[in-house]
This record gives C-alpha cells, sequence and structure tokens, in this order.
C-alpha cells in the first residue's frame, strides 16, 4: 500500500488516501481535496461531491491583514513580517475606517491593546457584537504583565491575545496561518 497524507498547519492529520502498490495516484484529487480543506478552513461550508475549486481559487482568500497598531517603531516589524508572509497590510487608527474596512472580510485585524486612542476593548465588543463581523478573527498583544487587559481583551471577544514578545517573535508564522498564506520564497 502507498498513502498520502494531507497534513493541516494544526499538524493534525486531515486526510489519508491509501492506494495499492499496482495503482498510480490521483494527484489531481489530492490538490481539490487540500483546496476544499483550504477553503473550509476559512468559511463556514462544506463541499458537496465532485466539487472543483474555481480557476482563481488563490484570489478568493483574502490576505489582507488590518493593523490598529501606532507604535511607529512595532509598524516596521510588523511590515516586513507581512511582505514576509506575503499578505497585504493596511493600518487603521480611526474607528469608523476599520468598521468599514472590516466589512470586506480581512484575514485578521491585529489590535495594539494599548493604543488607547482608538479605545481597542470598546472596539472589539463592537466588531464581534455585530452580526456581519463577528466571524472576523481578531488578534490583540499586550506586555506580558497586563493580565487584566488580557482579560478584558478576552472577554470582549478577541480571539486570541498574546503578549508583546510572543508575538513578536512568531509574527510571520502567525500572518501566514491567518491568510492561510505560505511563505513566499526569497527574490
Amino acid at each position: 500500500m502507498r498513502t498520502v497524507f494531507v497534513v493541516g498547519p494544526d499538524k493534525k492529520i486531515k486526510l489519508m488516501l491509501s492506494y495499492p502498490m499496482s495503482t498510480g495516484r490521483n494527484f489531481d484529487e489530492v490538490l481539490r481535496v487540500v483546496a476544499s480543506l483550504r477553503l473550509t478552513a476559512r468559511r463556514k461550508v462544506a463541499t458537496p461531491v465532485n466539487w472543483r475549486p474555481p480557476e482563481n481559487m488563490e484570489n478568493q482568500f483574502n490576505k489582507t491583514v488590518l493593523a490598529v497598531v501606532n507604535d511607529i517603531f512595532f509598524s516596521s516589524k510588523i511590515d516586513g513580517a507581512a511582505k514576509h508572509a506575503g499578505v497585504t497590510l493596511k493600518y487603521v487608527t480611526i474607528e469608523k475606517d476599520l468598521l468599514e474596512r472590516a466589512k470586506a472580510d480581512p484575514a485578521v485585524i491585529i489590535f495594539d491593546l494599548n493604543f488607547e486612542a482608538i479605545h481597542p476593548i470598546e472596539l472589539i465588543r463592537k466588531l464581534k457584537g455585530t452580526d456581519e463581523l463577528k466571524h472576523v478573527s481578531l488578534l490583540g498583544y499586550v506586555s506580558h504583565v497586563q493580565t487584566d487587559l488580557q482579560r478584558l481583551a478576552q472577554e470582549a471577544g478577541c480571539d486570541a491575545v498574546m503578549p508583546r514578545s510572543a508575538f513578536s517573535k512568531n509574527l510571520s508564522q502567525i500572518l501566514m496561518r491567518h491568510a492561510g498564506a505560505g511563505a513566499r520564497q526569497p527574490s
């Protein structure tokens, strides 16, 4: 027997196809399943029997990340990680703009929870309290000692809150995972 395994980003087996040694593998089917897994990981849908990915499948994944950040030094670090991950990064510093841009279904919205001028906790509540926006992934970061702010963000609906150091260290991987993008080859 020959077996093809498809392993997800969470390191769990998503598919096993076993073939007898005398039968060739069907790589069109493997690619179809991978496209389906990518689609269903981003959307609450199921693909029907004989489903085929559209020609422009890659364009259906929004690789835009919104960043609610006002720290210029840290912004440059986020810029570099976004470039490495192959995602489009847009900074938003006005609540009205964020609520409007969130309707375009970004891959993730990153919040500097210390950006007090934009009132991030209230903004997270608004995003999660709006039916058309509550599915958008929200990721916040804080200093590791700000456990109360971390708790408030989680209670408001932030999907994940990380210490700034861990966020910074794993930024490229975080962006790739949320945007469904693979690392780009260096040019």
